[in-house]
This record gives structure tokens, C-alpha cells and sequence, in this order.
């Protein structure tokens, strides 16, 4: 059959396949890092499957993916630095996981980036301030990472456009000053605690 007709198989108008919609088909093994060579690839939809391994550092290549879910699998290790390179990336759905390491200061180039779900994974660190350039980010979701730790820097409060912060289920914390006031005023829906005296 032509590729137009596969299941969960989307292709421009010259035929080259530009999107990937396989959630919840049962997939299972690692995310291959072949998926790098479809250089036409804007949207990657591998949730809610049985996938294992590590995030491909390969998938930094596809500089023209908008959409990278890959949210309810068992997949580990860390977030590649690599997806910094994503630059027309607008959705990073990477949580239901058991992914470890810190957030890499990298995803602060995701200009475009709207939306970033890692939560309900093994996640450690704080939050580095390069995020704070994400002045287009909407929501911003880190619940349920036990081992993320440490006050909020100052730079997220340029995170302007955000609606939507969860850190509840961390150590994460907001420091009680004026400018974070300010910005949590701006914030729709938030789950946070403020940091102790002394931290």
C-alpha cells in the first residue's frame, strides 16, 4: 500500500513522510535512533507504549519536530542535551517515565517551545536558569520528581506567558521575594511551596 494509507503515517504534499502518530500500539524495545534520518519529521507521537532504553541523542538532529511525545513508555537514563537543538519545537511531552540526570540547561534554546511535561519521573537537580528563556512557555510540569531539589532561580521569572506550574512532589521551591509574587500572580494554575528561611 502507498505510504499515505499506513496507520499513523502522515506525509507532506511531495510524499515524504512528516509525521508519526503510534500511541498505544503495544510498540516495545528501544526508540530508534534511525528515526533521526526522517529529516522531514515534525511530529513524533510514541506515547503509552512498552518502550525501553535511553532517548536517542540522534533525535537532536530533527530540527524541524514540533511535537515530541513520548510520555507514558518505561524508557531511562537522561534527557539528552541534544534536544536544545530543536528550535521549532513546540511541545516536549517526556513524563511517565523513569528518566534520571537533571534537565539539561540546553532546552533554554527551545525558543518556540510551549509546553514541557516531565513529570512522574526520577529526575534530580534543580532547575537551571536557562529555562528562564522560554518566553513562550505555557506550561511548565515537574510534579512528582522526588529528587529535583532547591529555590526556583530568579531568571524563570521572565517565563511570562506561563498559565501552568507544577512542582508539587519535589524539593523544588519559590523564594518569598517581590518579583516572584509578581510572577506567580500572572500564574493560572500552580501547585508549589515557598522555600524556608535560609534557603
Amino acid at each position: 500500500r502507498p505510504i499515505n494509507e499506513w496507520t499513523g503515517v502522515g506525509v507532506d504534499g511531495e510524499g515524504r513522510l512528516n509525521s508519526l502518530y503510534l500511541r498505544t500500539q503495544g510498540l516495545s524495545g528501544d526508540v530508534p535512533s534511525l528515526l533521526a534520518d526522517l529529516s522531514k519529521l515534525q511530529n513524533l507521537y510514541l506515547a503509552n507504549n512498552d518502550l525501553t532504553g535511553s532517548i536517542p541523542a540522534t533525535l537532536g538532529n530533527l530540527t524541524g519536530l514540533r511535537d515530541l511525545y513520548l510520555h507514558r513508555n518505561e524508557i531511562s537514563g537522561s534527557i539528552p542535551s541534544s534536544l536544545g537543538r530543536l528550535e521549532n519545537l513546540v511541545g516536549l511531552s517526556l513524563n511517565d517515565n523513569a528518566l534520571t540526570g537533571s534537565i539539561p540547561s540546553s532546552l533554554g534554546d527551545l525558543d518556540n517551545l510551549e509546553w514541557m511535561w516531565l513529570e512522574n519521573n526520577k529526575l534530580s537537580g534543580g532547575i537551571p536558569a536557562s529555562l528562564g528563556k522560554l518566553t513562550a512557555l505555557k506550561g511548565l510540569y515537574l510534579q512528582n520528581n522526588e529528587a529535583m531539589s532547591g529555590p526556583l532561580p530568579s531568571a524563570l521569572t521572565g517565563l511570562t506567558s506561563l498559565d501552568y506550574l507544577r512542582l508539587d512532589g519535589t524539593g523544588l521551591c519559590i523564594p518569598r521575594t517581590d518579583a516572584f509574587e509578581t510572577w506567580l500572580d500572572g500564574i493560572e494554575t500552580k501547585q508549589f511551596d515557598y522555600c524556608e528561611a535560609g534557603n
